[in-house]
This record gives structure tokens, C-alpha cells and sequence, in this order.
């Protein structure tokens, strides 16, 4: 069985609030600095993990977009925040994939996927961020893929610890106004794919 996103009056809905939040707390500028002018901890990301589980592609694209958009209203747009973009697309569908379809953490198999996300995440960022640093000439090559790579790691686990208690919370509250992905009709068009027999006369 495949299914597609159907973008309907919900679909463009949730992918504008999710744009909306993102871009909000972005030009708030609410963030604690780990690395002064290299890595902040802003408050945006205790959603980038939360949005693309509890509504799907258009938090995914939502989220993605409104960090880029963010980028240019604070005039911080530079190489980097393409990359950034890119990048922040494929990985908030790595989490949508992994957990989206149970964030309750209520279960065994819910809190391996959960675990198993941040997991891959975490890797494609610490091949890409210093990646990053490097080609836009902000730190020598020694020093992003050993200190820097290192503060990346631990803001992942970061991450993955304070996305625990937001992403259940913010699950049972969507799902009971119904506004859970997988419960909103329509919101996905299903394809149920047979083989193909042939039958010869």
C-alpha cells in the first residue's frame, strides 16, 4: 500500500502553522549559546522533532521552509542556511518516518523509534553541519570535525532528551482535537498496489 499527501484545506493549514511557529520563535531570537557565533540552542528546536511527528509532510516542509525565511527577516542568510535547508527538509522527514506513525512514547516499539530517529538524525548532522562550517570558511577542517563535531553531538542528545516530555504532551492534546495526522480523513490518498497476474487463454 502507498500513500501521497493530499493537500487539502488541513494539509495547508497545519504546513502554514507549523511555518508560522517556526518563523515567530526564530525572529524572537530566543536561544541559549553553546558555541558564541558558531551553534545557539534556540527555542524553535524543541519543535523541529515535535511539528513533522504530530502533522506529517506539511510540518515537515513547514518547519523546514520557515527556518530559511527566518534566516532572511534577521538578515543572517548566508551558503550556509541553503545547506541548513536542504537538509533540515530530509532530516524532519527522518523523524516524521521513524516516529511519526506512534509519538505517544507510551510503548516498547514507540520509544525504539523514537530512539532510532534522533540516532540516524544525529548522524547525517554530524556529517553535515561541520561539513557546512568548513566550506563557508567559519572554522579550519581540524577544528570543525573534532570540537565542533563534538558540540554537535551533544546538542542531539540535547535534542533527544528534551523532545520526551514536549512531544507526548503536545501528542495527546493534537489528538484530541483531532488534528493528529494519521486521524484526519482525507488527509492522505491511499494506493493499494496488487501484483499483476496474467492469466493466459
Amino acid at each position: 500500500m502507498k500513500y501521497h499527501q493530499y493537500w487539502g484545506s488541513k494539509a495547508l493549514a497545519l504546513g502554514a502553522i507549523s511555518f508560522a511557529l517556526r518563523v515567530v520563535l526564530e525572529v524572537a531570537g530566543a536561544a541559549v549559546v553553546l558555541v558564541p557565533g558558531f551553534m545557539t540552542l534556540k527555542l524553535s528546536f524543541l519543535f523541529t522533532g515535535t511539528l513533522p511527528a504530530l502533522f506529517g509532510v506539511p510540518a515537515v516542509l513547514g518547519v523546514g521552509l520557515g527556518g530559511l525565511v527566518s534566516d532572511i527577516f534577521t538578515g543572517k542568510f548566508n551558503p550556509a542556511s541553503l545547506g541548513y535547508f536542504y537538509w533540515g527538509i530530509v532530516s524532519y522527514h527522518i523523524l516524521y518516518r521513524f516516529y511519526g506513525h506512534d509519538p505517544s512514547l507510551t510503548n516498547l516499539r514507540s520509544w525504539v523509534m523514537y530512539t532510532l530517529g534522533w540516532w540516524v538524525w544525529g548522524i547525517g548532522a554530524n556529517l553535515l553541519w561541520p561539513a557546512i562550517i568548513v566550506l563557508n570558511g567559519l572554522m579550519p577542517l581540524e577544528v570543525a570535525w573534532t570540537a565542533y563535531a563534538g558540540v554537535v553531538f551533544l546538542m542531539i542528545l540535547a535534542f533527544y532528551f528534551i523532545d520526551m516530555p514536549f512531544l507526548p504532551f503536545f501528542y495527546r492534546i493534537v489528538k484530541r482535537w483531532g488534528l493528529f495526522w494519521r486521524d484526519i480523513p482525507g488527509y492522505y490518498r491511499y494506493e493499494y498496489v496488487f501484483p499483476k497476474v496474467s492469466v493466459e487463454t
